[in-house]
């Protein structure tokens, strides 16, 4: 009898070895806590240099299979979506995480090991806000994936997307409409190709979640004709939701202009970000033709900050408080 007891003790401590071990195992089976915020350092510290071509153009066939994946986990469907990344072969995986200094409840949808700089993308499925925080140029854009990060935290958003590279790490430029000859948008610059994870799970995000604002977080370098913090919604009209933000930001004393109600010679309009194209009506033509439109209410606004908004925790805190102002986590009515 003992023998039997042994045997039995021993075989369920080799299942759970087997399970520990076993890229299949259930999302249940994976939990972690810890800080958003540091694993955001951690990821952006990582990431494919300026210069390295360390960027990889997904395929049309690996942009569709990540959109399913994306979609699975808006569905709940966790297994599901780890499942199309085994088979897709990527090196995606979803986490159930709980950040510790919030405690909100998250999945993180990691790339891991970094291979491809595809990104790094995080779905609160509890969430009733509509804010989608993006953050298409981490690092080159000092600090914006820290605030970024904090910025999703502390407004309660529904999402948070990083992009997986320097926006120059490939050399090769974008096949989309690049705004002069100066400009040179490189093909790892996610604001201006489309073909990227990072503009995939912006379509599929403003499709699945139809209340969505996404907020578009960018830093300059000190220009003497821009503001502190510069609003656009990538066209020339004014949207209720940039009003909205512009209201809340100069509430907070900050030297804030929105593009389109108050002559301003500040250049960064987002005429070429194809985040903004889509989100204006473009669809399938963002890559190549500039906005005709500004929908309203509006569901992009693209933020350049100058440097000095972007030092530090302190000096970003207003912009994240005029952030919850302008978009309640439990909006009235909200689903």
């Amino acid at each position: 009898m003992y023998r039997t007891i042994a045997f039995f003790i021993i075989c369920c401590a080799c299942l759970l070895i087997a399970l520990a071990s076993d890229p299949g195992r259930t999302a249940a089976d994976q939990d972690e806590t810890g800080s958003l915020v540091e694993h955001v350092k951690t990821i952006a510290a990582q990431q494919p240099k300026e210069g390295s071509e360390g960027f990889s153009v997904p395929t049309l066939e690996q942009q569709n299979a990540f959109r399913k994946m994306i979609t699975a986990v808006l569905d709940g469907q966790i297994d599901k979506a780890n499942a199309i990344a085994r088979r897709e072969s990527f090196n995606y995986r979803v986490v159930p995480f709980k950040d510790e200094k919030t405690q909100r409840q998250l999945l993180l949808i990691e790339e891991n090991p970094l291979k491809h700089g595809w990104g790094f993308f995080v779905i609160d499925p509890g969430s009733r806000s509509p804010l989608v925080i993006e953050v298409p140029h981490p690092v080159s854009d000092e600090n914006t994936e820290i605030q970024g990060a904090e910025a999703f935290l502390l407004t309660g958003a529904r999402a948070f997307i990083l992009a997986g590279t320097h926006r120059r790490a490939n050399g090769k430029l974008s096949k989309c409409t690049q705004a002069t000859e100066q400009s040179r948008y490189a093909e790892s610059d996610v604001a201006h190709n489309t073909q990227t994870m990072f503009h995939q799970a912006h379509e599929v995000l403003f499709g699945e979640v139809p209340d969505s604002v996404v907020v578009q977080l960018h830093g300059m370098r000190e220009r003497e004709v821009c503001p502190d913090v510069f609003l656009s919604g990538g066209f020339k009209s004014v949207s209720t939701n940039s009003s909205k933000l512009l209201k809340c930001l100069k509430t907070q004393n900050i030297d804030s202009v929105l593009f389109g109600e108050t002559e301003s010679s500040c250049p960064l309009i987002a005429s070429t970000n194809v985040q903004g194209r889509f989100s204006n009506g473009m669809g399938a033509r963002a890559c190549t033709e500039y906005a005709v439109e500004l929908p309203q209410p509006g569901r992009f606004i693209h933020v350049e900050q100058e440097p000095e908004i972007r030092a530090n925790s302190a000096a970003w805190r207003p912009v994240i408080e005029a952030l919850k102002c302008a978009f309640p986590a439990n909006p009235p009515g909200g689903n």
